[in-house]
């Protein structure tokens, strides 16, 4: 219940199941969620329902960059807008879940031209509305 202050009982936890289970891939919620019980309850179990999109989606990345004859470095985007490795991807799927708005503000903030300027508001010059619409929602954004 407290492992994000002592995490000693999930490494111990995780010791156990490894010992008895090498190829079981285990979230421990430390890692993952914040200080509530349930909020990284439930973060825990979305990552791990995660994991196995996340092989075949880095896998079909992989393979269209190999097919290409690309050698560029993979990066995935995290849902607050950072980018990460393919091994942080894999270990926290959770944190790209719901990237593609963020993806849209980004790719739309590069296809206008504006120029970022960290010490104004909303950290462009020039200020943009970003409409992001899908077949399920629409998204409201100001670059």
């Amino acid at each position: 219940m407290f492992s994000p202050v002592n995490p000693s009982q999930e490494l111990h936890a995780l010791e156990v199941l490894q010992s008895s289970y090498p190829t079981l891939e285990v979230t421990l919620s430390h890692t993952v969620g914040s200080v509530g019980f349930l909020e990284r309850e439930n973060a825990s179990i979305l990552n791990a329902s995660l994991k196995p999109l996340a092989r075949f989606t880095v896998k079909a990345f992989q393979d269209a960059l190999t097919q290409l004859s690309l050698s560029a470095a993979l990066f995935l985007v995290a849902n607050d807008g950072t980018l990460m490795s393919v091994t942080a991807a894999l270990t926290f799927p959770v944190h790209t879940f719901s990237s593609g708005p963020v993806n849209s503000m980004r790719g739309a903030a590069v296809l206008t031209g504006l120029k970022e300027v960290p010490s104004t508001p909303h950290n462009f010059i020039d200020p943009c509305l970003f409409v992001g619409i899908d077949s399920r929602s629409s998204l409201l954004r100001l670059l």
